[in-house]
């Protein structure tokens, strides 16, 4: 119960930021020539940033003496907020699916159900490689310290291919490569990558979660 209350409060506190998440799906329309994969892996990444935002809220307002004014257990605060992040991973997944229809529209190119359920486990294996880092850190140290050090492979992970893609390679580098990218998804098994990728995804997050503990009882003690 403790960790459903926690989970609550999470969603309480970014209610008033509803818009940025609005404003944060206006990225990944710029990777649409590099396919739904890149659409997936740009979401993926984008959706940390949207759920660090309640790690940021918790410093800001010093949470902490709500959390113990209702008597929140440490372990409830960290499952808590787990699912909170679990949620984020849920709904990054379910973003996909209109993402991938619009960039069908806008390219041209077809998107098999595979491909988008392949999309969808690039995102949330990313997901949980990004913010199962960052979320340990955070309980552990705080989101002030930590936010620029791990921030800084995320903003690798957007910008470089985005820059490389866009203003490095040459037009016909470009179609190849979104050509080459379709022929391997084609020969292997799309549904068979992404099991793979949602259960990475859940070994980083189940890892995540028991460092988390650890980093958040060292905290307080």
């Amino acid at each position: 119960m403790s960790a459903i209350k926690m989970l609550k409060l999470d969603f309480l506190s970014v209610r008033a930021y509803i818009k940025s998440y609005i404003l944060f799906l206006i990225y990944p329309f710029l990777f649409f020539d590099m396919g739904v994969i890149g659409i997936g892996a740009m979401c993926g990444v984008m959706f940390t940033f949207l759920a660090a935002t309640v790690f940021s809220l918790q410093e800001k307002n010093r949470m902490e003496r709500l959390y113990s004014a209702v008597a929140m257990p440490e372990r409830g605060v960290v499952r808590g907020r787990y699912l909170f992040l679990a949620a984020h991973a849920l709904t990054v997944c379910l973003v996909i699916i209109p993402l991938t229809i619009l960039a069908s529209r806008f390219t041209g190119r077809e998107t098999s159900p595979a491909q988008a359920l392949l999309a969808m486990g690039v995102a949330f294996v990313l997901f949980w490689l990004t913010a199962g880092l960052q979320a340990p850190l955070f309980f552990r140290y705080g989101y002030t310290k930590m936010r620029m050090i791990t921030y800084a492979p995320i903003l690798v992970i957007m910008m470089v291919p985005f820059i490389v893609f866009n203003y490095v390679v040459s037009d016909n580098t470009r179609a190849a490569i979104s050509e080459r990218a379709s022929a391997i998804a084609d020969r292997v098994s799309g549904a068979e990558l992404a099991v793979i990728f949602f259960a990475l995804g859940i070994i980083f997050m189940l890892v995540s979660y028991l460092c988390a503990v650890r980093g958040y009882r060292g905290a307080k003690g």
